[in-house]
């Protein structure tokens, strides 16, 4: 791992009320918050890292609501990015309920689940399926910006290593790590 690095930070797109009304919402606001946290900012800036918010696709279109002061964050997006690169090259993801976080967990790299709004993303997005991220997830679930920052901060300390815990579950939950894959898929599918 290199310095400079992008730690990523996405969003699942979700149907959001344009300009004022999508200020207003809780996404926006958290997001928001953290792209101008202080705190963040010098935890960049010390490791020598910056943070890229590539949002959802289907969130693109609120992109230029956000603002940050600092050079340690990029807002980018499909037109600036390629997502498949973003996720070879980061050192680590912060993610809400993304499934881009099992890419990044085959990769073993850390990730944290920043769920600042998971109440209401159960009730009015998607229930709770078969993963269950604090007792399946491959990184700590984080529910509020000082919790998030402190895993950030610890995980800067560990040298944006895959903590052995997460290392463990990942293994467990990508048991073949071979060139097979397509080989064993295309076998499954002529057995049907």
């Amino acid at each position: 791992m290199q310095k400079n690095d992008p730690v990523h930070a996405y969003r699942r797109g979700a149907h959001y009320p344009d300009g004022e009304a999508f200020r207003d919402t809780q996404f926006y606001q958290s997001c928001q918050a953290l792209l101008n946290s202080p705190r963040l900012h010098k935890m960049l800036e010390q490791y020598g890292y910056t943070l890229v918010f590539y949002p959802h696709i289907e969130m693109q279109k609120h992109l230029a609501q956000f603002h940050t002061d600092s050079a340690r964050v990029c807002l980018a997006d499909s037109t600036t990015h390629d997502v498949q690169q973003l996720l070879l090259d980061c050192a680590l993801l912060i993610t809400d309920y993304s499934s881009v976080f099992f890419d990044v967990a085959y990769l073993e790299k850390p990730e944290l689940y920043y769920q600042f709004d998971e109440a209401e993303f159960r009730q009015y997005h998607y229930k709770q399926g078969y993963f269950d991220y604090r007792r399946d997830g491959f990184g700590p679930v984080c529910t509020t910006e000082d919790a998030l920052l402190q895993a950030l901060e610890t995980a800067l300390q560990n040298g944006m290593h895959m903590p052995p815990e997460y290392k463990t579950r990942t293994a467990a939950f990508f048991p073949l790590r071979d060139t097979q894959n397509c080989a064993r898929t295309y076998e499954a599918i002529c057995g049907l």
